[in-house]
């Protein structure tokens, strides 16, 4: 019989065949989520606090792995699909957008100096540890949600072959990003998932990177992207990458510079990051939305976000943000 770390790290690798975020729903999805939303009204019991079900095990480690891939976010509230469904009123908190400093300079230029920037600034010895906060778009068709309560992750690559993994909540936060009690969130500082990759065991599905990676081949592979992906793929590939594996800015710095050969991105300008680094930003559309990458000079890839600038949802307002990762 498969023990619960076993179970676990089967549930936490799996990878369901699911189309991108905005993708239109074959009939049988339909059927799905028209069931599910027609039971929304059902009273549910409330979980007690620090329980875990396998379910929010799957979804939590599919939906960091996967970033934008999987349709639904199940963390510590009612799991309900964030497919774009029209609603009778906006139902979901969100983050602020961050706020821009326009900046001039076409994209590849900049990105080459801030690959330049980064090398420069790189650190001897090679990263051993991932760290992340995240936060994906959660709504709640019972009513207006109350909070949105980040993640945290942390990826410890050991010196015996092994890779510890684990995610904790983060305090709820209001719209506005002040401190909420929700009393359907996680205690912030609860553990919501751990496993140990044991030597051997492949923590995802990226190939590790290298100083001679040929990097538009890795991240295609890995995010099964078609060879004459867009920016915005790439994009995602890249959020997903790094929650995988530690680049060292020496990596940092190679990748930064593969960006700067895609085509189709556009500078945002100036900003501090959700964790209160500065950066650049670079925006790669995506139909109804956009993915950015904020890059530091000295660090590289600070942060993932996906904004929502369409006009056809009613479920959030537009510009809204429907995912974010930061790495430190």
């Amino acid at each position: 019989m498969i023990d619960d770390d076993a179970l676990d790290g089967r549930l936490f690798r799996a990878r369901p065949d699911t189309p991108l975020r905005g993708a239109p729903l074959t009939g049988e999805q339909e059927e799905l989520l028209a069931s599910i939303m027609a039971s929304a009204g059902v009273a549910r019991p409330r979980r007690a606090r620090g329980s875990k079900t396998v379910l929010e095990r799957w979804l939590l480690g599919c939906w960091w792995r996967a970033g934008g891939r999987v349709p639904v976010v199940a963390v510590g509230s009612a799991a309900v699909s964030v497919w774009p469904v029209q609603t009778s009123h906006a139902v979901a908190v969100t983050p602020r957008v961050l706020q821009i400093q326009p900046l001039q300079g076409n994209a590849e230029n900049l990105l080459l100096e801030l690959s330049e920037s980064v090398a420069a600034a790189a650190e001897p010895r090679p990263a051993t540890t991932i760290r992340f906060e995240f936060w994906g778009l959660a709504l709640s068709p019972q009513g207006s949600s109350v909070s949105m309560q980040p993640h945290e992750t942390l990826l410890d690559y050991r010196s015996d072959g092994s890779t510890a993994v684990e995610t904790r909540a983060l305090q709820a936060l209001a719209a506005d990003g002040s401190p909420v009690d929700d009393p359907d969130a996680r205690d912030a500082g609860e553990l919501v998932l751990w496993h140990l990759y044991k030597k051997g065991e492949a923590v995802g599905v990226f190939s590790k990177p290298s100083l001679d990676t040929e990097w538009g081949s890795l991240l295609r592979e890995g995010e099964r992207l078609p060879a004459d992906a867009d920016a915005a793929g790439y994009f995602r590939a890249v959020a997903n990458l790094l929650s995988e594996h530690p680049l060292s800015g020496s990596e940092q710095s190679e990748l930064v510079r593969f960006l700067a050969t895609l085509p189709d991105i556009h500078v945002e300008g100036e900003l501090i990051d959700r964790l209160g680094r500065p950066g650049v930003g670079f925006v790669a559309p995506d139909g109804d939305y956009r993915r950015m990458l904020i890059i530091s000079p000295e660090l590289g890839v600070l942060a993932y976000e996906l904004v929502y600038t369409g006009s056809s949802r009613t479920d959030v307002p537009s510009p809204a943000v429907i995912d974010y990762k930061a790495w430190y």
